[in-house]
């Protein structure tokens, strides 16, 4: 949840410009156009998104169930103060819903290792 929380988090520092834009926030165009960085907004409320749905149901769903909001967001058809409000809304249902999470709490890195091993060694033995 902490990787997903935080970089959500940053880009909407980056969205809102408290975190700076920096080079990789530099977006000149839209920000002259919509008034903010609404690739920044669409991929903070993309984030949270996913990992609500981790959260809750152990999965992310791609493409996103909730594309045609994303594209509207990215195309600037929502003020940034109405951005700011989703996300702190999906920050929120975010960390209820790391309550009651059917995830463990910690990776089972043994397990991780062997399911990689398994696939190199199947794809390795097929080519």
């Amino acid at each position: 949840m902490k990787p997903f929380l935080g970089f959500a988090d940053d880009q909407l520092k980056r969205m809102t410009g408290t975190k700076g834009r920096g080079k990789k926030g530099q977006r000149p165009e839209i920000e002259a156009k919509f008034g903010y960085d609404v690739k920044a907004a669409m991929h903070t409320l993309r984030l949270l998104n996913e990992c609500k749905e981790l959260l809750s149901e152990g999965t992310i769903t791609l493409p996103r169930p909730e594309q045609d909001f994303l594209v509207r967001v990215r195309t600037g058809k929502y003020s940034m103060d109405k951005v700011v409000a989703m996300a702190q809304k999906l920050f929120a249902e975010c960390e209820d819903a790391a309550k009651s999470s059917p995830l463990p709490e910690r990776v089972d890195r043994s397990a991780i290792s062997k399911l990689l091993t398994d696939s190199y060694r199947k794809a390795w033995d097929t080519a």
